[in-house]
């Protein structure tokens, strides 16, 4: 909007570069500058625009967009090339932290509709099972890490055929039936 009688800055940046062939963080991020720039009452150089799209413009628009924002919301000056890096930086760590925890949630949720279905033995009762056979066969109680190891397979060595569905039911069973031949076994 205009005022008559004042001045009205205009942006530079976007035609001493020409915007016809930008990326959308690179148009993304000369805005951000001159907001910037505007904000901190400086003006800014085609050659040092330049730079910064050197420098930044392999970064998401997004991450761009608020490290600036977050930089207006702390200082009045114009920053340097390096303190909007970090700030992209924070960006993408946070970026990744947040993914890591949907994974780790998503995980964690499937693993308990597995346990729910049926599909997972505890570790505890895989013991608890071994200590049975060894005492029933009188043999030795197989240490943890034996147990453990045994039950690492290579992928290669793994059948892709589908694993039954082992439910509530079918693991009683299971353990029924390993009684039984314990029994007969004494």
């Amino acid at each position: 909007m205009e005022q008559p009688g004042k001045l009205v800055r205009q942006s530079r940046e976007l035609t001493a570069i020409g915007s016809h062939s930008l990326q959308p963080q690179e148009v993304t991020l000369l805005k951000e500058m001159d907001l910037t720039a505007a904000n901190a009452k400086v003006e800014l150089t085609p050659e040092l625009s330049k730079e910064w799209l050197r420098v930044l413009s392999v970064h998401p628009a997004e991450s761009i967009e608020t490290a600036f924002r977050r930089w207006r919301e702390g200082s009045r000056f114009f920053p340097a090339i390096s303190e909007i890096l970090e700030l992209i930086q924070d960006w993408h760590r946070v970026r990744r932290e947040e993914r890591e925890e949907e994974e780790h949630r998503q995980e964690k949720l499937r693993t308990e509709q597995a346990r729910a279905r049926g599909e997972l033995i505890e570790f505890a009762d895989i013991r608890d099972l071994c200590r049975k056979v060894a005492a029933r066969v009188g043999g030795p109680v197989p240490q943890i890490e034996q147990m453990a190891k045994a039950m690492e397979t290579p992928k290669a060595a793994r059948s892709n055929s589908p694993i039954p569905e082992l439910t509530p039911e079918r693991k009683a069973e299971l353990r029924r039936q390993l009684d039984e031949e314990l029994a007969k076994k004494r």
